[in-house]
């Protein structure tokens, strides 16, 4: 493993190296239960740091499980919507849609009867 091809390991590595180092420096003050508590306190963050990352999997996992759910309805809309443009865009459906039905012919106004009133009152032509 060179360092040219894994840069972020070597840089870990120098990392921990200088950590460690300062670490013996500042330290080796430390009396054995002082230790102890240092141990504790990493150990608690382990323990932290770990139960936050399996909840937001969890988090992570349902709203994935709610995506799915969504694209399954979507998928369906879409083979839904696909059945009706084909259904739409048949041949007998588009003549049906481009034929415009013919409107009922108007009565010929030269064959009409007409009825003539005199002051407003009704043509007593027993003809009519």
């Amino acid at each position: 493993m060179t360092s040219s091809a894994y840069p972020l390991v070597s840089s870990l590595a120098v990392f921990t190296h200088n950590l460690l180092r300062s670490l013996r420096r500042h330290t080796s003050r430390l009396s054995p239960m002082q230790w102890s508590y240092v141990l504790g306190a990493v150990l608690v963050l382990c323990a932290c740091l770990l139960i936050h990352f399996r909840i937001q999997m969890t988090i992570i996992g349902y709203e994935i499980g709610a995506l799915k759910d969504k694209e399954s309805s979507l998928l369906e809309t879409q083979g839904e919507l696909k059945m009706k443009l084909a259904q739409i865009t048949t041949q007998a459906s588009l003549l049906a849609r481009i034929s415009v039905p013919t409107p009922a012919a108007a009565p010929d106004p030269s064959s009409a009867t007409v009825v003539v009133t005199h002051n407003n009152r009704p043509a007593t032509d027993p003809e009519l």
